[in-house]
């Protein structure tokens, strides 16, 4: 009878996947004060593996993108962007303008908005459980109308805090695997400093795109 009431009593404590990853939607739905960053990997047939270290806060974000040895840094700061090229030591001030029409980014702009709203249109199973984490598989249904979405994601969630831990997924040929998530960014982290890059030559093209 011992043995039944503690089977009872850890299925009643039993999550479904969909509930494990609706509480993940909830976890990474940070306070947008806190700002957060992560890692992106994209391997790209003949181009080969483009890495993006983003940091988010606010309407601020930079860039850490390297590809093949070469490092680039951008800024994204209301409507002006920086973008400094190591390979050519300049930096490039242009305007900026999100997607969505304003000078703030937003989730979707980084991959994040995938993740989050992985349980609409997609079937989800368990594929394995560590003492650390759970790793899922995600098949969009047949009822999922949305062409840009993948056909499948995997992704894993941190047991300790429904954090997402790494999502992979295949789109137009791309592969993009998302890790090394980390909430809280400082000011700093995501404010372009003229002082750090004095020797560079600056190239301000607001002016020409006005004209355009």
């Amino acid at each position: 009878m011992a043995v039944a009431a503690a089977l009872v009593s850890l299925m009643a404590w039993a999550q479904t996947p969909h509930e494990i990853l609706e509480k993940m939607s909830q976890a990474m739905d940070h306070d947008k004060s806190a700002g957060m960053a992560m890692t992106m990997d994209m391997k790209i047939p003949i181009l080969g593996t483009y890495s993006v270290r983003t940091y988010t806060l606010g309407d601020k974000m930079r860039m850490d993108v390297t590809v093949k040895g070469k490092k680039q840094v951008v800024w994204e700061d209301g409507d002006i962007a920086y973008s400094y090229d190591s390979s050519k030591n300049t930096i490039t001030v242009s305007e900026f303008k999100a997607q969505g029409g304003g000078g703030e980014s937003s989730e979707d702009d980084d991959g994040l908005g995938m993740a989050l709203s992985v349980t609409k249109g997609y079937d989800v199973k368990l594929l394995r459980e560590t003492d650390e984490y759970w790793a899922f598989r995600c098949n969009k249904r047949k009822d999922n109308t949305n062409k840009d979405a993948p056909k499948q994601i995997d992704l894993s969630v941190q047991k300790d805090s429904y954090f997402l831990r790494e999502m992979k997924t295949s789109m137009r040929g791309v592969t993009v695997t998302m890790r090394d998530f980390v909430l809280g960014v400082k000011e700093e982290d995501v404010t372009f400093d003229i002082n750090m890059y004095k020797d560079a030559k600056i190239v301000d093209k607001r002016g020409e795109e006005k004209k355009k």
